[in-house]
């Protein structure tokens, strides 16, 4: 069975990346449907430490608000 991505997870990942997803990165952010989305405030500030807005950027922006 093929798991769908928490959609939760998906907007917050197409804001931060400022785009669509691709095939690839959904199936890489299922992994992480069990994990909280960091609020706006939240992420704001972390933002701006993390850099380049890409797909490991932001797995490692969400393991770090857990």
């Amino acid at each position: 069975m093929k798991m769908k991505l928490n959609r939760e997870l998906q907007d917050f990942a197409e804001k931060f990346l400022g785009r669509a997803l691709k095939k690839e990165e959904i199936e890489q952010l299922t992994k992480f449907n069990h994990l909280s989305v960091p609020s706006e405030d939240e992420i704001s500030h972390r933002e701006m430490l993390v850099g380049v807005p890409n797909i490991h950027n932001l797995i490692t922006i969400l393991k770090a608000f857990q």
